[in-house]
């Protein structure tokens, strides 16, 4: 019998994550519109030049603890408004957890797209050799 490769185990059951005491949702479509309205620089590639301030991390932290469609509705009456909120749930976010945070952000992040992203060619648990182009289709042109 073939053993599951880790990466469809890790989609299908994701680890909870806890940082400090905030127990991050499964990671939702939903929850990477919210970051990408906000403009959260944990989106982004440290290649992008990307800066990650203590405000990112707490608007990252609430928007990721909270049911998606809460989030939703906390943005939607504007980024002033969900500002207020954030500020209210960062002053119960102890220091030392704000530098965990940025790691765990990430891998969450990573980890929920872990089967959609391209890996490297050769990589363990790759099943597919890399795809290369059609001869036929390239003499055509």
């Amino acid at each position: 019998m073939a053993k599951t490769p880790k990466p469809v185990l890790d989609a299908i059951f994701p680890k909870e994550i806890k940082i400090g005491d905030i127990k991050l949702q499964e990671f939702s479509l939903l929850h990477y519109l919210a970051l990408e309205q906000i403009d959260s620089p944990l989106l982004k590639s440290p290649e992008d030049g990307a800066t990650v301030s203590a405000r990112d991390v707490a608007r990252a932290l609430l928007v990721l603890s909270l049911p998606p469609l809460t989030a939703r509705e906390f943005l939607s009456q504007g980024l002033s408004h969900f500002d207020d909120i954030v500020a209210e749930f960062a002053a119960r976010i102890p220091g030392r957890v704000m530098v965990e945070a940025i790691g765990l952000i990430v891998r969450h992040i990573e980890e929920a797209f872990a089967t959609v992203l391209p890996r490297p060619a050769g990589e363990p648990d790759d099943p597919l050799p890399p795809s290369q182009p059609d001869a036929a289709a390239s003499a055509g042109s």
